[in-house]
């Protein structure tokens, strides 16, 4: 909207985001391999005692497995998992749906000084839900000077600068990993 020397703009933005997302990784426990020493050969664990990289326990349990072979037995002989935690009633839902607002509105305005030169300044107002800080206020200010030209000939040349301050919202991924829980009782194997 042009007001004499001046020309003033003003907006709003709306935006709603929605997100749900399911994961069931590590949802009923965790186990982890590591390095180790097999034990000694037994009736139970044939064989010879080697060092086994994280990797190859974790092929030898499934290759255990797949011969009918029991976790317990798997365990006892050096290839189970050097750490893990079971939960035996998971506890929350692994499904997390998401969704926020934000709105941003703003007011600008151009002022032509003089025919060379302009001065804008402005301020934008964000906001959030979902956050703890629910009001942000983002002022702006530019300079545009063109460098010598005539009435009649526009200037070659336009020296500007700018100073703003911008907002960006949070990301959804803050929020889904807090919405998803498990009860888990911890074990170890060594």
């Amino acid at each position: 909207m042009a007001l004499g020397k001046h020309f003033v703009k003003f907006g709003a933005r709306l935006r709603e985001n929605r997100d749900e997302n399911f994961e069931t990784a590590n949802f009923n426990g965790v186990f982890s391999f590591g390095t180790r020493q097999t034990p000694a050969p037994s009736a139970s664990c044939p064989g010879v005692s080697v060092q086994l990289s994280g990797i190859q326990a974790y092929q030898a349990v499934g290759d255990g497995f797949g011969n009918g072979q029991s976790i317990q037995t798997l365990i006892a002989c050096g290839f189970g998992p050097t750490n893990y935690s079971v939960s035996a009633s998971p506890v929350g839902n692994p499904t997390v749906r998401v969704s926020w607002f934000d709105a941003g509105l703003y007011a600008q305005d151009d002022w032509r000084v003089r025919p060379n030169l302009t001065v804008s300044y402005g301020l934008r107002f964000e906001t959030q839900n979902n956050i703890p800080d629910h009001a942000d206020f983002a002022p702006r200010l530019g300079v545009a000077w063109g460098i010598g030209g005539t009435p009649k000939n526009p200037p070659k040349t336009v020296l500007r600068a700018g100073f703003g301050m911008f907002m960006t919202g949070s990301a959804m991924t803050w929020w889904r990993s807090s919405s998803a829980s498990t009860d888990t009782s911890s074990s170890s194997s060594s």
